[in-house]
């Protein structure tokens, strides 16, 4: 998942060339990279029916890694527990501190820093390293739910409707029961044969 502000998503482009299935948390992006959006056919895009936060914690819950800058959804994610990456600028915000590559506030962030202004290759390059190391760590490609590559990329619309019921999840359980409850949920629906 990634979702652009500070950088402009051409040139992180270069991310979602790695083998991984990626879901855009880009509520209104700009023009260009609307143009980005839909140039790439490997990236689902189901913020049009994130209505309320409820629904995105929903979606990123599902998510094994969130790449994003300095957004509310970077906050949303780390205070899920979810493994986020936030791109930082040169000079960040008070809240991510200087000199470090964590969070106090939320320990399953890793910051990427720029090393110097407007500088981003450096840092695209290191979370380049850090994303292909993950995903050769995490063994053969897997489907959202372990699987093999036996089944294709689950379906926009079983998406959808699992978001949609994981809202009412959402709101009836504990957080850490709803996570839980929606994955089974959300497994049920997109399960392709």
């Amino acid at each position: 998942m990634i979702v652009t502000d500070r950088f402009p998503l051409r040139t992180i482009s270069q991310i979602l060339d790695v083998d991984a299935t990626f879901v855009s948390l880009q509520k209104d992006p700009r023009p260009n990279d609307a143009a980005v959006l839909r140039e790439r056919n490997d990236m689902m895009d189901l913020t049009a029916d994130l209505a309320d936060f409820t629904e995105t914690a929903a979606l990123v819950s599902c998510l094994d890694l969130v790449i994003t800058v300095d957004t509310s959804v970077a906050h949303l994610a780390g205070a899920l527990g979810r493994p986020t990456w936030i791109l930082l600028p040169y000079r960040p915000d008070y809240r991510w501190l200087l000199d470090r590559d964590d969070s106090p506030w939320y320990p399953s962030v890793r910051l990427f820093r720029q090393n110097q202004t407007r500088e981003y290759e450096s840092v695209l390059e290191r979370l380049l390293d850090e994303l292909r190391a993950r995903i050769v760590a995490s063994g053969p490609r897997k489907d959202l739910f372990g699987q093999g590559h036996r089944r294709r990329r689950p379906q926009k619309s079983a998406i959808k409707e699992s978001a949609a019921l994981s809202v009412l999840i959402h709101r009836l359980a504990l957080f850490d029961e709803r996570r839980h409850a929606f994955g089974a949920v959300f497994q049920r629906k997109c399960r392709v044969e």
